[in-house]
């Protein structure tokens, strides 16, 4: 690959702003070719980054360790400061591929916080689009045909890079052998009990070219859809208010309706503390069209979604409402809404609150007006100081964090969903 052809993988604003950089290295090709491409790439362009080479050791296989004791040989040997982290603690029996997936990008995180770093980058491959399409159009998931971005945001924050989704991994290959970088194995790229393997042995260059005309495709429509629907919640005066979200339908239209299920279902799915909202849309989309002046609900997602002509209110279902101890110097999710930091030496207890001890809140604060069914359902901190109703503003807890969250956005948002994403923000950031 030549230096135009390496200047071109990289926008002038990837790395604007950023004085230091995370590039995630397994050691496979692609990464090894994203680390070397990225380090010619500062130097042809006179640009002053501190790169730092992070690679996850998921200790899954018994040679792992001595993998990354190899890219740490070989950053070293190139003046390339490098840090192994582990993905420690028992690892789950199946789901392996997702669950590693998302240890590895809160490894990430994690780094890049330490080093203060706000931009990862990855090496990503256009046969990884086309695989991930095929594999993805398999379960006829519409949404996810859009496949991999090329810039993500992680946990809200950091800014997921992805420049080489238009390169093949043979021409990765091919530049790596030129400057005699020899890259890792990986056995289970062979293994076929893994979907992505099994597709991939049937994957040819005709299947690529599709493969990204078609991601291409359905890119174009999500951000299309993404910012119809974010408009559509402006227009709704979309609002967070005490754990519900709010939708004022005064001025909505008929031809609104195939973007105002989606809305819903994402809402519903922010609501109920799910990752992903629904797709099945043929009850919503039913539910959703009969407008009249009867109140009607139903649950969807978690969620309970209520209706009028005039208005619609979601707010999580009172149901399956665990409990949840969060121990000294821990961080948890509770119910897919709330995330707590307990920065205490104390031990929290998490939960719900019953009717008697609402109805006390609700006469000490001299609250009347107010949605009983949502309050039963909003998070309770219980500490050795009291207890916090974060929804209410009652804090008592000396050094407990506690911020509500929109689980389908909080671990990775696609640009294709970045209007989309911070209508939703800014509406919970104004909770009243």
């Amino acid at each position: 690959m030549s230096s135009v052809g390496i200047m071109l993988l990289f926008n002038v604003d990837d790395f604007s702003g950023a004085e230091c950089i995370i590039v995630a290295v397994s050691g496979g090709s692609d990464s090894l070719a994203l680390l070397f491409l990225l380090r010619e790439y500062f130097i042809y362009s006179a640009c002053e980054k501190r790169m730092i080479a992070i690679t996850v050791d998921h200790a899954l296989r018994p040679e792992s360790k001595d993998e990354a004791k190899y890219v740490a040989r070989l950053c070293k040997s190139y003046e390339i400061f490098h840090e192994i982290v582990v993905w420690n603690g028992k690892k789950p029996r199946s789901s392996i591929s997702s669950i590693a997936r998302i240890a590895r990008y809160e490894l990430l995180c994690k780094a890049a916080e330490k080093y203060g770093a706000n931009v990862i980058v990855t090496g990503h491959t256009l046969d990884d689009q086309a695989e991930t399409y095929i594999m993805r159009s398999l379960r006829r998931s519409r949404r996810g045909l859009a496949v991999m971005p090329r810039v993500a945001l992680l946990q809200e924050k950091f800014c997921l890079l992805r420049p080489l989704l238009e390169v093949r991994r043979l021409t990765l290959q091919s530049y790596l052998r030129e400057r005699k970088i020899l890259w890792i194995q990986d056995p289970t790229n062979d293994n076929p009990s893994y979907e992505r393997v099994r597709i991939r042995k049937y994957i040819d260059e005709y299947a690529l070219i599709y493969a990204d005309y078609a991601v291409s495709f359905a890119a174009q429509r999500r951000r299309s859809e993404s910012e119809r629907v974010a408009a559509l919640a402006l227009k709704l005066r979309m609002s967070f208010l005490r754990d519900q979200l709010l939708f004022d339908l005064s001025l909505i239209k008929s031809a609104d309706l195939e973007d105002f299920v989606v809305l819903i279902a994402m809402s519903a799915a922010i609501m109920g503390g799910r990752e992903y909202p629904s797709t099945n849309r043929r009850s919503l989309l039913e539910f959703l069209s009969k407008r009249n002046s009867f109140l009607r609900r139903m649950t969807l997602s978690g969620a309970m979604i209520e209706m009028t002509k005039n208005f619609v209110r979601i707010w999580r279902e009172k149901r399956n409402l665990k409990s949840l101890i969060v121990k000294s110097a821990k961080t948890a999710i509770w119910d897919g809404r709330y995330h707590i930091i307990n920065k205490s030496d104390k031990a929290v207890l998490l939960r719900s609150p019953n009717k008697v001890e609402l109805m006390d809140i609700l006469r000490f604060l001299d609250i009347e007006d107010v949605h009983f069914s949502s309050l039963e359902t909003t998070c309770m901190v219980c500490g050795s100081s009291g207890f916090d109703f974060p929804v209410l503003r009652v804090l008592n807890n000396k050094n407990i964090e506690i911020q509500r969250i929109m689980l389908p956005f909080n671990r990775v948002v696609s640009s294709y969903d970045f209007v989309m994403f911070w209508v939703f923000r800014i509406a919970f950031s104004k909770n009243r």
